[in-house]
């Protein structure tokens, strides 16, 4: 973290093509690093932004995460099709335990904040509330305050992405 333009850093988990970052970069962030599973969001990243963008599974990387410690956010916006309405809405799906692993970044890096975004069945349904309760409970230990907001931002069925995240 040597050259900083902006007063806040932050590191992001499961980029994409960026759409966050650029968010996170308008709010005067300096993104230093990303990642993605999926090289052709990675090649898109690359065209449009100046940080590291390592392409693989955050698994085998987030060892690698360590030098940023002082980082001011991670944020991420993990797989959905687990909590999903359009997709199988299954808690033992293997992309919804990345939760997980994100949390043990988040206890290693403790950042100053951390931001996850996922769809709204998540957040809201009774399905899913031993679940959220558990981050939480998780997020509690290490010190961290909690706001679980739900954020309509997108009509989705206007940009023609709707159920997207069933896939």
């Amino acid at each position: 973290m040597n050259y900083r333009k902006n007063t806040l850093s932050a590191i992001s988990l499961f980029s994409g093509a960026g759409g966050m970052d650029l968010g996170f970069e308008r709010a005067e962030f300096d993104v230093y690093w990303s990642n993605d599973v999926d090289g052709t969001a990675c090649e898109t990243y690359r065209a449009n932004f100046n940080s590291g963008n390592v392409i693989g599974p955050i698994e085998n990387l987030s060892k690698s995460l360590r030098r940023f410690s002082e980082v001011d956010c991670v944020f991420w916006g993990p797989p959905c099709q687990g909590f999903s309405v359009a997709g199988k809405m299954d808690l033992d799906d293997p992309r919804s335990k990345l939760v997980y692993q994100f949390m043990d970044i988040i206890r290693v890096l403790r950042p100053k904040s951390f931001v996850m975004d996922n769809v709204p069945s998540l957040a809201t349904l009774n399905k899913f509330t031993k679940f959220r309760e558990q981050l939480l409970q998780h997020a509690h230990r290490l010190g961290y305050s909690i706001d679980l907001q739900f954020f309509p931002l997108l009509n989705l069925a206007f940009h023609k992405i709707a159920g997207a995240c069933g896939k």
